[in-house]
């Protein structure tokens, strides 16, 4: 177990050519196509519960009550208890029940934690790509990574799953610590297993017929937020790196982290 601190630490994805999609998967994961990404720096491990209430400290109006009712449902941070005690025993689990709108407003908070320029304007949650701070992964960053630096492989550490590489099938029937499972080859946890991952793109199925080879981010406007890597209590087929999954950025449920990105 990797010791914790406020933010998780990063690693460093390099620029790099893949193959994103797969042939074997759904009909939004074709065609495979070549896609060339700058490199960037990802969270190693899903933004935990301890360090999700630090957030929460400092910006009262993201905590359970009151909420910004504008962004959030009667779901958000279920488990949790008033306005800053997350669920016993699960310092170190990913925090669950986090929509798209709050995780972008932990990405401008954690910027200008760092004295970094925040990437979503406040009130539309428009995304700068070229701001210095941080934001969510689009999904041809989260499946580059995922692959760990392979051209194409089916999950994050190989062509084969086992309840021993990863938190699927409700074979634990929840979450686990982060970090409880292998790494992949970047140094990367839990990107195929234990919870989903919200991404920057909007959804769109037939995207990959017509993205830009360089840094596709999804298109322009939609209804659904991409979310890629499985869950707990999903099927093997979910926790491919290919695997595309979509949901209203309204959403909140038991199986929903999110990590952070950010220019190299």
């Amino acid at each position: 177990m990797m010791a914790l601190t406020n933010f998780p630490a990063m690693s460093f994805i390099p620029e790099a050519t893949f193959f994103m999609g797969s042939e074997q998967g759904e009909d939004d994961e074709r065609p495979v196509h070549a896609v060339t990404l700058d490199a960037f720096l990802m969270d190693q491990h899903p933004i935990t519960n301890s360090q999700f209430k630090l957030f929460l400290r400092e910006n009262p109006l993201w905590q359970k009550q009151p909420v910004i009712k504008k962004y959030l449902n009667p779901y958000y941070l279920y488990l949790w208890r008033k306005e800053l005690i997350f669920p016993q025993g699960k310092r170190d689990h990913p925090v669950v029940y986090v929509n798209w709108f709050v995780a972008a407003a932990y990405c401008n908070w954690r910027s200008q934690q760092q004295g970094l320029m925040p990437c979503y304007d406040p009130e539309s949650f428009v995304c700068r790509f070229d701001a210095s701070g941080f934001r969510l992964p689009t999904e041809a960053e989260y499946e580059c990574a995922a692959r760990g630096g392979h051209r194409q492989r089916t999950y994050p550490w190989g062509d084969d799953i086992t309840k021993a590489v990863s938190n699927y099938d409700n074979h634990v029937g929840n979450t686990t610590e982060i970090c409880a499972y292998p790494a992949n080859d970047f140094g990367l946890f839990d990107m195929g297993g234990n919870v989903s991952s919200w991404c920057q793109d909007w959804f769109d199925e037939n995207y990959y017929r017509h993205s830009p080879q360089q840094n596709p981010r999804g298109p322009e406007q939609g209804t659904h937020k991409v979310y890629r890597g499985g869950a707990w209590g999903g099927d093997e087929d979910r926790q491919r790196c290919a695997m595309r999954r979509w949901l209203l950025p309204f959403n909140c449920n038991p199986d929903f982290s999110f990590r952070c990105v950010r220019k190299a």
